[in-house]
């Protein structure tokens, strides 16, 4: 065989492979989307189910955190813009963190804030989710910053008005040291 039909040989070859290989993962792919859909498991019957052991933060969207709220649970999205006094992901650790401290409040909670960061001008926004609707003010406010959030005992009145709505089957034993996220970077 020729040098020029043994590369083009070689070439087909490993073609074949990376295609084989290629249709392969799409086929496990699919039969894990197949399965999912068939067990009649979807992304909400899963947050339902979630059992929070620390508080999570992630960076996600205004629907990660409706469908992280679900089962009377507590919820927060933060959406950073350029005149916040940090990041969105450093407000979302220390609002995750406020939630489950006894010297915030005597109702503490896991919860799950997402963040996301966007280059756009004004203050850093924030919105909370109970049991998968946004939490509005008597006044019809459902947009706040961070500081509002965790300032000057609201961290106290949102446990309250949560256990209020939704009883307190995630408020944190007496007793109970909770687990925090430790890195603050």
């Amino acid at each position: 065989m020729n040098p020029a039909k043994k590369i083009a040989t070689g070439v087909a070859a490993l073609g074949l492979i990376f295609t084989l290989n290629a249709q392969a993962q799409n086929t496990a792919n699919d039969n894990r989307i197949a399965f999912n859909d068939a067990s009649g498991k979807s992304k909400v019957e899963a947050a339902k189910k979630q059992v929070l052991t620390s508080p999570v933060i992630f960076e996600g969207d205004a629907g990660d955190a409706t469908l992280a709220s679900y089962d009377k649970k507590m919820a927060i999205h933060i959406i950073g813009r350029n005149e916040g006094n940090m990041s969105a992901e450093e407000y979302a650790k220390i609002l995750a963190n406020g939630f489950a401290d006894r010297k915030f409040t005597d109702k503490p909670m896991y919860i799950t804030v997402t963040y996301e960061e966007r280059d756009e001008e004004g203050n850093t926004l924030a919105a909370i989710y109970m049991d998968g609707l946004s939490y509005k003010t008597k006044d019809g406010y459902n947009l706040f910053t961070p500081e509002q959030i965790g300032g000057a005992g609201a961290i106290q009145a949102l446990g309250n008005i949560f256990v209020e709505r939704h009883g307190d089957k995630h408020v944190l034993k007496d007793g109970v040291s909770p687990t925090l996220i430790v890195s603050l970077n």
